[in-house]
């Protein structure tokens, strides 16, 4: 496996409050950080052929897209939601796919409107959050759909040659256990109000 790298990662530190963060605006947020240099290694040499979704609880694979500008419009979105729905179904063998009309979060120091990086370590679904994506999603078949087996899944696309200024950095799951997760909420401005998951 090559070489690491050191990166900094902000874990929870210890709070009397319930932690609270806001997609975009970090000067409302109450987090409190324990901030962490940690080795980073490629997961596509993990031993075995790399990392997959049962084990690890991510994976990595090619895909090459027929996109050929990632850019602030959403003249992309379309496309990109097709490729990620033949993406999502050959790597899980899931029967159907459930995505927002545009789910393409910039993640961005070059492409303005971008929220920027998360820089602290965080889980985006519960099993309570998960949910409620779903029944915000399609509330008409949100009852049906929960009554059976689901999982949600992010999807990252790096948009830049390299080199990267921002790696994204996934925990193995299994170095993590229920005991060290923090009940929190993560709130979001939309245009229709303040939403909180």
């Amino acid at each position: 496996m090559g070489a690491a790298v050191q990166g900094r990662i902000g874990y929870l530190a210890a709070m009397t409050e319930k932690p609270i963060s806001y997609s975009g605006y970090p000067d409302l947020e109450n987090l409190v950080y324990d901030w962490h240099q940690l080795p980073m290694s490629n997961a596509r040499e993990l031993p075995g052929g790399g990392p997959t979704l049962q084990a690890h609880g991510f994976t990595a694979f090619p895909h090459k897209t027929a996109i050929t500008t990632f850019d602030e419009s959403d003249r992309w979105h379309p496309a990109f939601i097709r490729e990620v729905e033949t993406i999502l179904k050959a790597a899980t063998g899931a029967s159907e796919i459930l995505m927002p009309p545009f789910p393409a979060s910039f993640r961005s120091t070059s492409l303005s409107g971008s929220q920027g990086a998360a820089h602290f370590c965080h889980n985006d679904y519960t099993p309570g959050s998960a949910a409620r994506h779903i029944t915000a999603l399609d509330p008409a078949r949100a009852a049906a759909r929960l009554s059976k087996r689901f999982a949600a899944y992010n999807l990252w696309r790096l948009v830049s040659p390299p080199p990267q200024n921002q790696p994204l950095a996934l925990c193995d799951a299994r170095s993590v256990s229920a005991s060290d997760f923090v009940p929190g909420e993560a709130r979001f401005f939309q245009p229709e109000g303040e939403a909180v998951w």
